[in-house]
């Protein structure tokens, strides 16, 4: 079995292959993988900004562990863990890469992009960063309490003080 069976390491080569081929795709602006993709393609932008994320959070943890930590009790737990980060960092370090190319690109086919029309049809190609920020705050509007606490308090305010107590 590859990686004798490590799952972390077999998880992050699959991420690696997978967001590979995505950024392949979305760089050259394939048409049809363009047009018909753009949940998968979204899928692989907030997992790419995710995962560097956690990427950058486990150097910085790293960075900590070797300068920061107290060197007089050093234990084989402290060995184990510094070896871990270590390898992982060194060995995944190209996934992020991967990650930016795909997070620059789609940001840029916010902006603008090589293929706008095709066989004279213009072609919006881009995600809709715009408009899935748009949704997800009018989602949020809607299921914040304190919205209906103003309405209430409008309502009572215009229907009951206006009506009787400012007679």
């Amino acid at each position: 079995m590859w990686a004798g069976g490590n799952v972390y390491l077999i998880a992050n080569t699959v991420f690696a292959y997978v967001q590979t081929w995505m950024s392949v795709f979305t760089i050259w602006e394939m048409p049809f993988y363009m047009r018909h993709f753009k949940l998968f393609r979204l899928i692989s932008l907030v997992a790419g900004v995710v995962y560097n994320i956690l990427y950058y959070s486990s150097v910085a943890d790293f960075l900590l562990l070797l300068f920061k930590q107290d060197k007089q009790t050093i234990d084989i737990f402290y060995l184990l863990q510094a070896m871990f980060f270590g390898y992982n960092i060194v060995l995944h370090f190209p996934i992020t890469i991967v990650n930016a190319a795909i997070l620059a690109k789609e940001v840029l086919l916010e902006m603008f992009q090589a293929s706008s029309k095709r066989h004279g049809h213009n072609v919006d190609l881009a995600i809709g960063l715009y408009d899935i920020v748009s949704f997800w705050s009018t989602v949020f509007q809607v299921a914040n309490p304190l919205n209906y606490l103003r309405f209430v308090r409008k309502e009572l305010y215009d229907k009951l003080y206006k009506k009787y107590v400012m007679k």
